[in-house]
């Protein structure tokens, strides 16, 4: 079996058994409608091969972050969040949380992915340079 991202995400999840998680594949229908107002919303063009070189509004890059750190930088830490793997091969939603992000991202191996505000108020990407690269009002989010 070859590795992809849903696979990654799935063990992880298995192997994070006895932890209490909110880390949900969003149904295929409301997948695509949501991806497209968080495309509209972030991106310059619609489907770029990195996210974080195409985005729209002004960005900033939070030093020495990684993925251990998301309860701290998003503003709420329990806030309904989407996460979404950075993987040309297909584009999913996860419905989640910062602690439960930082959990089942900690067992994986390396992906880049974003994060989004519920209400689209920010987007925060961690690229294939171990950078995350933050755009939108992280204050005023979730």
């Amino acid at each position: 079996m070859s590795w992809n991202v849903h696979s990654e995400i799935t063990g992880a999840k298995e192997r994070l058994g006895g932890l209490k998680l909110i880390f949900d594949l969003l149904p295929d229908h409301e997948q695509e409608s949501l991806l497209l107002r968080i495309k509209a919303r972030f991106l310059e063009i619609p489907s770029p091969r990195w996210w974080w070189e195409h985005l729209k509004l002004p960005q900033r890059t939070l030093e020495g972050v990684t993925a251990m750190d998301l309860p701290v930088v998003c503003p709420d830490r329990e806030a309904v969040v989407w996460l979404i793997p950075c993987d040309e091969k297909n584009e999913l939603i996860y419905q989640t949380t910062p602690v439960s992000a930082k959990e089942v991202l900690g067992e994986c191996f390396l992906f880049e992915y974003a994060i989004v505000a519920e209400d689209l108020a920010w987007l925060m990407i961690e690229n294939h340079h171990g950078e995350f690269v933050v755009t939108g009002d992280l204050e005023a989010g979730s």
